[in-house]
Protein backbone atom coordinates (compact mmCIF):
# COMPACT_ATOMS: atom_id res chain seq x y z
CA UNK A 1 0.00 0.00 0.00
CA UNK A 2 2.95 2.44 1.01
CA UNK A 3 4.60 1.68 -2.28
CA UNK A 4 1.76 2.35 -4.50
CA UNK A 5 1.08 5.69 -2.83
CA UNK A 6 4.73 6.32 -3.34
CA UNK A 7 4.44 5.61 -6.82
CA UNK A 8 1.13 7.45 -7.37
CA UNK A 9 2.68 10.46 -5.69
CA UNK A 10 5.53 10.67 -7.60
CA UNK A 11 3.99 9.87 -10.45
CA UNK A 12 1.29 12.74 -9.60
CA UNK A 13 4.20 15.24 -9.06
CA UNK A 14 5.80 14.70 -12.32
CA UNK A 15 2.39 15.11 -13.79
CA UNK A 16 2.15 18.44 -12.70
CA UNK A 17 5.55 19.37 -12.86
CA UNK A 18 4.86 18.88 -16.77
CA UNK A 19 1.62 20.46 -16.77
CA UNK A 20 3.11 23.49 -15.63
CA UNK A 21 6.31 23.83 -18.49
CA UNK A 22 3.16 23.32 -20.74
CA UNK A 23 1.59 26.05 -19.89
CA UNK A 24 4.69 28.16 -20.15
CA UNK A 25 5.56 27.03 -23.23
CA UNK A 26 2.15 27.52 -24.69
CA UNK A 27 2.41 31.63 -22.85
CA UNK A 28 5.77 31.69 -24.84
CA UNK A 29 4.48 30.79 -28.04
CA UNK A 30 1.58 32.95 -27.40
CA UNK A 31 3.41 36.05 -26.21
CA UNK A 32 5.61 35.08 -29.47
CA UNK A 33 2.20 35.42 -31.52
CA UNK A 34 1.37 38.62 -30.09
CA UNK A 35 4.44 40.58 -30.43
CA UNK A 36 5.07 39.25 -34.20
CA UNK A 37 1.55 40.53 -34.70
CA UNK A 38 2.35 44.06 -33.09
CA UNK A 39 5.75 44.09 -34.73
CA UNK A 40 4.49 46.55 -38.05
CA UNK A 41 3.22 48.49 -35.19
CA UNK A 42 6.68 49.17 -33.87
CA UNK A 43 8.30 49.55 -37.24
CA UNK A 44 9.34 53.05 -37.05
CA UNK A 45 6.70 54.16 -34.64
CA UNK A 46 9.13 55.18 -32.40
CA UNK A 47 9.80 58.22 -34.97
CA UNK A 48 6.25 59.28 -35.10
CA UNK A 49 5.95 59.26 -31.47
CA UNK A 50 9.00 61.27 -31.11
CA UNK A 51 7.46 64.12 -33.80
CA UNK A 52 4.01 63.93 -32.92
CA UNK A 53 3.69 62.93 -29.17
CA UNK A 54 0.08 63.19 -29.45
CA UNK A 55 -0.45 60.35 -31.03
CA UNK A 56 1.51 57.96 -28.78
CA UNK A 57 -1.51 56.67 -27.37
CA UNK A 58 -3.95 56.33 -30.94
CA UNK A 59 -3.54 52.61 -32.24
CA UNK A 60 -2.52 51.78 -35.35
CA UNK A 61 -5.32 51.24 -37.99
CA UNK A 62 -3.54 50.50 -41.37
CA UNK A 63 0.03 50.92 -42.50
CA UNK A 64 1.99 50.93 -45.98
CA UNK A 65 4.67 52.00 -48.03
CA UNK A 66 3.77 54.26 -50.56
CA UNK A 67 6.68 54.13 -52.70
CA UNK A 68 5.97 50.22 -52.95
CA UNK A 69 2.52 49.84 -54.20
CA UNK A 70 0.96 46.48 -54.42
CA UNK A 71 -1.00 46.16 -58.01
CA UNK A 72 -4.52 47.82 -57.41
CA UNK A 73 -7.58 47.20 -59.82
CA UNK A 74 -8.49 50.63 -57.76
CA UNK A 75 -11.30 48.12 -56.28
CA UNK A 76 -9.33 47.17 -53.18
CA UNK A 77 -6.10 47.72 -51.39
CA UNK A 78 -3.30 45.68 -49.90
CA UNK A 79 -2.06 47.21 -46.66
CA UNK A 80 1.50 45.88 -45.18
CA UNK A 81 -1.10 46.18 -41.91
CA UNK A 82 -4.29 46.12 -41.51
CA UNK A 83 -6.19 46.40 -37.71
CA UNK A 84 -9.27 47.57 -38.89
CA UNK A 85 -11.20 44.41 -37.67
CA UNK A 86 -9.43 45.15 -34.29
CA UNK A 87 -10.43 48.70 -33.35
CA UNK A 88 -13.34 48.88 -31.04
CA UNK A 89 -15.03 51.77 -29.43
CA UNK A 90 -16.07 55.21 -30.64
CA UNK A 91 -13.00 56.80 -32.44
CA UNK A 92 -12.14 60.10 -31.71
CA UNK A 93 -9.60 61.74 -33.70
CA UNK A 94 -7.39 59.95 -36.63
CA UNK A 95 -3.66 60.51 -37.87
CA UNK A 96 -2.84 60.74 -41.20
CA UNK A 97 1.01 60.23 -41.12
CA UNK A 98 3.40 60.57 -44.15
CA UNK A 99 6.90 60.20 -44.22
CA UNK A 100 9.90 59.09 -46.62
CA UNK A 101 13.60 60.04 -47.53
CA UNK A 102 14.76 62.76 -49.86
CA UNK A 103 18.07 62.89 -50.09
CA UNK A 104 18.78 60.63 -47.52
CA UNK A 105 16.56 62.80 -44.77
CA UNK A 106 13.42 62.34 -43.05
CA UNK A 107 10.89 64.21 -44.21
CA UNK A 108 7.20 64.17 -42.49
CA UNK A 109 3.95 65.17 -41.90
CA UNK A 110 0.90 64.34 -39.70
CA UNK A 111 -2.48 65.67 -39.84
CA UNK A 112 -4.79 64.78 -36.41
CA UNK A 113 -8.37 65.34 -37.27
CA UNK A 114 -12.14 64.32 -36.43
CA UNK A 115 -12.65 61.45 -38.75
CA UNK A 116 -14.27 61.29 -41.34
CA UNK A 117 -16.45 58.17 -40.90
CA UNK A 118 -17.10 56.22 -37.46
CA UNK A 119 -16.02 53.32 -39.00
CA UNK A 120 -12.58 52.32 -39.10
CA UNK A 121 -12.69 50.67 -42.55
CA UNK A 122 -13.71 53.53 -44.06
CA UNK A 123 -10.39 55.66 -42.78
CA UNK A 124 -7.88 54.29 -45.19
CA UNK A 125 -6.82 54.66 -48.59
CA UNK A 126 -10.41 55.45 -50.69
CA UNK A 127 -10.90 52.82 -53.46
CA UNK A 128 -13.76 51.50 -54.64
CA UNK A 129 -14.77 48.66 -52.07
CA UNK A 130 -14.68 50.85 -48.84
CA UNK A 131 -17.94 52.68 -50.76
CA UNK A 132 -16.81 56.51 -49.31
CA UNK A 133 -16.19 59.87 -51.33
CA UNK A 134 -14.87 62.67 -49.21
CA UNK A 135 -14.70 66.11 -50.32
CA UNK A 136 -14.83 68.36 -47.76
CA UNK A 137 -13.77 71.09 -45.37
CA UNK A 138 -12.48 69.87 -42.17
CA UNK A 139 -12.61 71.36 -38.61
CA UNK A 140 -10.09 71.08 -35.43
CA UNK A 141 -7.03 70.10 -37.27
CA UNK A 142 -3.11 69.87 -35.91
CA UNK A 143 -0.83 70.08 -38.91
CA UNK A 144 2.96 68.58 -37.28
CA UNK A 145 6.00 68.79 -40.76
CA UNK A 146 9.03 69.47 -40.77
CA UNK A 147 8.82 69.98 -44.87
CA UNK A 148 10.13 73.60 -45.45
CA UNK A 149 6.99 75.84 -46.63
CA UNK A 150 4.25 73.61 -44.59
CA UNK A 151 2.50 75.51 -41.85
CA UNK A 152 2.26 73.47 -38.88
CA UNK A 153 -0.62 74.21 -35.73
CA UNK A 154 -3.76 73.91 -34.65
CA UNK A 155 -6.54 75.13 -37.65
CA UNK A 156 -9.74 75.53 -36.26
CA UNK A 157 -11.07 75.74 -39.71
CA UNK A 158 -9.63 76.20 -43.23
CA UNK A 159 -8.87 72.64 -44.28
CA UNK A 160 -9.87 70.02 -47.36
CA UNK A 161 -9.96 66.64 -47.82
CA UNK A 162 -9.93 65.29 -51.81
CA UNK A 163 -10.22 61.20 -50.59
CA UNK A 164 -11.86 59.41 -53.80
CA UNK A 165 -11.22 56.42 -56.01
CA UNK A 166 -12.07 57.93 -59.27
CA UNK A 167 -10.55 60.13 -61.62
CA UNK A 168 -10.07 63.95 -60.94
CA UNK A 169 -10.77 67.29 -62.48
CA UNK A 170 -10.18 70.60 -61.80
CA UNK A 171 -13.24 71.95 -61.26
CA UNK A 172 -13.74 73.55 -58.02
CA UNK A 173 -17.14 71.57 -57.39
CA UNK A 174 -17.52 72.71 -53.40
CA UNK A 175 -16.09 76.28 -54.48
CA UNK A 176 -13.05 76.06 -51.97
CA UNK A 177 -11.14 79.27 -51.92
CA UNK A 178 -8.13 80.42 -53.73
CA UNK A 179 -8.08 77.42 -55.97
CA UNK A 180 -6.66 77.83 -59.45
CA UNK A 181 -6.52 76.38 -62.94
CA UNK A 182 -4.21 73.59 -61.56
CA UNK A 183 -4.74 70.42 -59.45
CA UNK A 184 -4.12 71.74 -56.18
CA UNK A 185 -6.72 71.97 -53.23
CA UNK A 186 -9.73 72.65 -55.20
CA UNK A 187 -10.69 69.69 -57.18
CA UNK A 188 -13.56 67.57 -58.16
CA UNK A 189 -13.73 63.80 -58.28
CA UNK A 190 -15.22 62.10 -61.57
CA UNK A 191 -15.80 58.50 -62.80
CA UNK A 192 -14.37 55.39 -60.73
CA UNK A 193 -12.48 53.58 -60.15
CA UNK A 194 -9.54 55.67 -61.61
CA UNK A 195 -7.01 57.76 -60.94
CA UNK A 196 -7.60 57.98 -56.89
CA UNK A 197 -6.93 60.92 -55.38
CA UNK A 198 -6.00 61.17 -51.06
CA UNK A 199 -4.84 64.21 -50.60
CA UNK A 200 -5.66 66.81 -46.84
CA UNK A 201 -4.96 70.69 -47.65
CA UNK A 202 -4.60 73.66 -45.69
CA UNK A 203 -6.25 75.64 -48.20
CA UNK A 204 -6.47 78.82 -46.13
CA UNK A 205 -2.29 78.72 -46.71
CA UNK A 206 -2.88 77.19 -50.28
CA UNK A 207 -0.70 74.63 -49.24
CA UNK A 208 -1.19 70.61 -50.17
CA UNK A 209 0.21 68.99 -47.20
CA UNK A 210 -0.33 65.47 -47.83
CA UNK A 211 -0.98 64.10 -50.96
CA UNK A 212 -1.13 60.26 -52.44
CA UNK A 213 -2.35 59.74 -55.74
CA UNK A 214 -2.48 56.99 -58.95
CA UNK A 215 -2.41 54.50 -56.09
CA UNK A 216 -3.22 52.04 -58.44
CA UNK A 217 -0.05 52.37 -59.81
CA UNK A 218 2.88 50.61 -58.19
CA UNK A 219 5.92 52.87 -59.47
CA UNK A 220 3.52 55.12 -60.61
CA UNK A 221 1.94 56.43 -57.51
CA UNK A 222 2.23 60.46 -56.86
CA UNK A 223 3.40 61.34 -53.33
CA UNK A 224 4.28 64.45 -51.74
CA UNK A 225 4.62 66.49 -48.41
CA UNK A 226 3.61 70.51 -49.16
CA UNK A 227 3.55 71.91 -52.19
CA UNK A 228 4.97 70.49 -55.56
CA UNK A 229 7.73 72.86 -56.37
CA UNK A 230 7.47 71.80 -60.04
CA UNK A 231 4.13 71.46 -61.65
CA UNK A 232 0.92 70.84 -60.16
CA UNK A 233 0.58 71.59 -56.01
CA UNK A 234 -0.64 68.69 -55.26
CA UNK A 235 1.70 66.33 -57.01
CA UNK A 236 -0.41 64.91 -59.93
CA UNK A 237 1.08 63.62 -62.48
CA UNK A 238 4.55 63.86 -61.14
CA UNK A 239 5.21 59.88 -60.62
CA UNK A 240 7.14 61.54 -57.33
CA UNK A 241 7.38 57.65 -55.69
CA UNK A 242 10.95 58.07 -57.47
CA UNK A 243 12.41 61.11 -56.14
CA UNK A 244 12.38 59.42 -52.31
CA UNK A 245 12.98 56.28 -50.39
CA UNK A 246 12.01 54.48 -47.04
CA UNK A 247 8.41 55.43 -47.21
CA UNK A 248 5.93 54.70 -44.76
CA UNK A 249 2.23 55.79 -44.54
CA UNK A 250 0.38 55.01 -41.24
CA UNK A 251 -3.19 55.86 -40.52
CA UNK A 252 -3.78 55.82 -36.18
CA UNK A 253 -7.08 56.62 -34.42
CA UNK A 254 -7.56 57.40 -31.29
CA UNK A 255 -10.74 55.34 -29.78
CA UNK A 256 -12.77 56.18 -26.43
Amino acid sequence: MKTNFTRNFFFGAISAVLTVVLFAIAGNLSNKTIANADEPKSKNRSFLDEKVPDVKKFKLLYSFDPLNVKPSDGVTFTYDFDNSKEIKGKIKRVCYFLRYKKDGKDQYAAVVMPPLDPDPTKLGVPVMSIDRTYQQVISDVKIYSNVEGVETGEFKDGCNVEFWPGNTTKNNTINIPDANSSYDWGDGPTSAPGYGSMQIHNYLKKQCVISFSNFRGTDHCDVGIGNNPNGHPDWTFTQSVKNFTDGQFMILVETE
